[in-house]
């Protein structure tokens, strides 16, 4: 139990600490940056534990076709014990409308569907057995009930309610004594006899007014096990005890059990798998989406802006090239995004930003720019980058590392005032081949 708890822990922070770096790469501030960790985490661990369940539903469903080939139990394995249940001893009668059953579970409520109140729960199951194909295999742990909820009306269920809660042990609010709680509902878990039983009382009426519970006006529900019905219960087989037992993680793995003919139990199985293959996407691909807008809203530039000495990584560069082609004229047409551009703000005689060719990858630091004849010709670092412009700002030779690239097939930006030159020169080659920069400057006044 603590080892799976951990995992999952484990998980989340692992996630949520991902989606904060990113965050605050993009935008360097702390309080948004944990705020996305937190949010983001928990949206995305919901994705990765919907796809867990996607293993676990095709798991199931493999040992469902195990059983219903009538292969026999594997001792500790997993098995599917497919039959009908019959209690070995006597039946149980379940609280509220006194049906003879092998396992019950039922709550009390307050029957308000926009904020129930639980006035009490509980659920209950006799020693009982699995008769399959070719052997009797005992269930000998409680078993999460995949079963319909019934109502039974207040005018039969009142008075049996009455009388159980009267003369039963009712335990009180889990949340009074939540460690106590887990240890005892982990003790049920375990329990390995086929006898178990669990009744607790909610947390309001009559804690938190001093009033009594109007039990005329409580809306009262059962969840029956009947003898005779025909059950699907996946679990552990113990082959000394000739039956189901609990897992090592109850809690986390627990026994199942559902009802209906044998035919149906692979089939619900397999459209659970896609179910939890349609809520992993759902949920995976929101943090996507988040991620995808949240960083065109704040362009690489902004984040270059706000932390001097960044150096955008070649994936970043790539990203921005995306985001600037396919997702910002989308969100500028939806009313989501201006059109407004960064200011560069560089120090004169600066550039920040990386450029690669000939097997070279180069972060570059300084810019300069020397006039003649109408053209301005700006050198970063040591001749890095070249780049010439003429009188009317438009950019007519560009070279990279010591390759000519033509000018039109870049994104150049160009701010020239009468005594520097300030701008950004994005080029990444459409094959991948080549030369390619993302270079930010503002030359020497």
């Amino acid at each position: 139990m603590k080892r799976a708890c951990g995992t999952w822990i484990a998980i989340y922070l692992l996630l949520a600490a991902a989606i904060g770096m990113i965050t605050y790469r993009r935008f360097p501030l702390p309080v948004p940056a944990f705020g996305a960790a937190v949010v983001g985490g928990g949206v995305a661990w919901l994705g990765v534990a919907y796809f867990a369940g996607i293993w676990q539903k095709n798991t199931a469903a493999r040992i469902i076709r195990r059983g219903l080939d009538g292969e026999p139990p594997r001792d500790g394995e997993k098995f599917a014990a497919i039959g009908r249940i019959t209690p070995t001893g006597s039946p149980l009668t379940s609280p509220l409308s006194r049906s003879s059953c092998v396992a019950y579970k039922y709550e009390i409520t307050d029957g308000d569907p926009d904020n129930t109140v639980r006035y009490y729960d509980g659920f209950a199951l006799a020693p009982s057995v699995i008769q399959t194909g070719k052997q009797a295999v005992r269930l000998l742990a409680w078993g999460d009930l995949k079963l319909s909820w019934n109502t039974v009306p207040a005018s039969q269920a009142k008075a049996h309610a009455e009388e159980y809660i009267g003369k039963t042990e009712i335990r009180e609010p889990p949340i009074l004594n939540l460690r106590q709680s887990f240890v005892d509902l982990q003790a049920i878990y375990r329990d390995d006899d086929g006898s178990v039983r669990w009744d607790q009382r909610g947390l309001r009426p009559p804690l938190d007014t001093g009033k009594p519970i109007d039990m005329s006006t409580a809306t009262y529900r059962e969840m029956l096990l009947r003898p005779g019905d025909p059950v699907c219960v996946i679990g552990s087989y113990s082959a000394q005890r000739g039956g189901i037992v609990p897992s090592s993680s109850p809690l986390v793995d627990p026994v199942t059990l559902e009802v209906g003919e044998p035919e149906v139990f692979t089939k619900r199985a397999s459209v659970g798998a896609v179910g939890y293959s349609i809520g992993g996407v759902i949920f995976l691909g929101a943090v996507l989406v988040a991620l995808v807008v949240f960083h065109a809203l704040v362009p690489l530039e902004a984040s270059e802006q706000m932390r001097p000495g960044m150096v955008a990584s070649w994936p970043e560069i790539r990203l921005e090239r995306f985001l600037d082609k396919r997702v910002r004229p989308l969100m500028r047409e939806a009313g989501m995004l201006s059109s407004g551009e960064v200011m560069i703000q560089l120090p004169a005689g600066t550039a920040n930003g990386r450029a690669r060719g000939g097997g070279r990858d180069e972060v570059v630091r300084e810019a300069t720019a020397e006039r003649a004849g109408g053209l301005a010709t700006v050198t970063i670092d040591d001749r890095v980058i070249v780049l010439t412009i003429d009188a009317n700002r438009r950019p007519i030779h560009l070279a990279i590392l010591g390759q000519d690239v033509s000018p039109a097939s870049a994104d150049i930006r160009i701010d020239e005032a009468e005594n520097d030159v300030a701008g950004r020169i994005t080029y990444i080659p459409e094959t991948g081949d080549g030369p390619a920069c993302r270079v930010t400057f503002r030359t020497l006044h």
